[in-house]
């Protein structure tokens, strides 16, 4: 049996991200199964084979293909060193072979951008609005003052989000995109944001994400520190409604809460941040009882 994960990989076998390295690590000690690495861009969208795919128990390159994995573990589905966002094709060929994948490949398509926001109203979400020319965006003012946050409906890292403070800063922006969000500026970002993490719906550990002085992005970019953080009673069951009521096949999801409001729920991809709150060894053991439950049936 193989378990294969997708992510970014540079020469010689090293990880884009740090934290994929610390979960694979954990994760050969606790599985048997060969473990085989497909880097995004040395992968067939189409056949889904590679050539250079990376035996990570020897440490070799092998010829392989994501269909004869068992389970597939998806750490990145974006190259964001080549400003890349994911490959929908790609990923629905990975769907069309039934594969198991962490997560589903669906919550990738539902996740996709933040429509979310306005079909999930029993969430709750800051007062958004979604702005598609200048009238929306004239009425977003209206209704919300300066400042408000506009960003892309579909994220990118922090990418092209934008705090607007006065009525003209916004009207090139708007007019160069076709859907933006306008949504309630929180104050409370500068106490910071708590990402909620879950596994199979099960609450396994919490981080805050403190931005940098006059910054209004918790990004890992725009972070003055990131910690471990030991939720409340109160944000514990506000994140476990928002998922109830979102209703994901994802299984595993991060939710964001500033103050007491969701600011986003991310199951594609979602950061994990294990490596900066020493928690690799519980998400490793998450995936591996994943895994068990949902593939091997042990």
């Amino acid at each position: 049996m193989k378990l294969g994960f997708l992510g970014n990989m540079n020469e010689p076998l090293h990880y884009f991200d740090d934290e994929d390295k610390s979960l694979i690590k954990k994760l050969s000690v606790l599985r048997k199964e060969d473990f085989i690495f497909f880097d995004i861009s040395r992968t067939n969208p189409i056949d889904l084979t590679s050539k250079t795919a990376i035996n990570l128990r020897t440490g070799e390159y092998v010829e392989s293909s994501i269909k004869e994995l068992s389970a597939l573990i998806l750490l990145e589905t974006s190259d964001v060193k080549n400003n890349v966002y994911q490959n929908n094709d790609f990923l629905r060929n990975i769907q069309g072979t039934g594969i198991f994948t962490v997560n589903p490949i669906s919550s990738f398509f539902e996740l996709e951008d933040k429509m979310y926001l306005f079909e999930k109203s029993a969430i709750q979400f800051p007062e958004s609005y979604l702005i598609t020319d200048k009238e929306s965006y004239d009425l977003s003012l209206e209704k919300l003052g300066v400042p408000l946050i506009l960003k892309p409906l579909i994220g990118f890292g922090g990418r092209g989000v934008k705090k607007i403070t006065e009525y003209d800063s916004g009207l090139e922006y708007i007019l160069s995109e076709k859907k933006l969000i306008a949504q309630e500026f929180l104050d409370e970002i500068k106490f910071g944001e708590k990402s909620l993490f879950f596994f199979d719906r099960e609450f396994k550990y919490a981080i805050l994400k403190v931005p940098k002085e006059g910054e209004f992005k918790s990004n890992f970019a725009y972070c003055q520190t990131i910690k471990k953080y030991v939720p409340t009673q109160n944000e514990v069951a506000l994140a476990k409604q928002s998922i109830d009521v979102l209703n994901s096949d994802a299984l595993v999801q991060r939710i964001d809460i500033v103050g007491t409001n969701i600011i986003e729920m991310t199951a594609e991809c979602p950061g994990l941040f294990s490596k900066f709150v020493k928690t690799s060894g519980m998400v490793a053991e998450s995936y591996s009882k994943l895994l068990d439950k949902y593939v091997f049936k042990t």
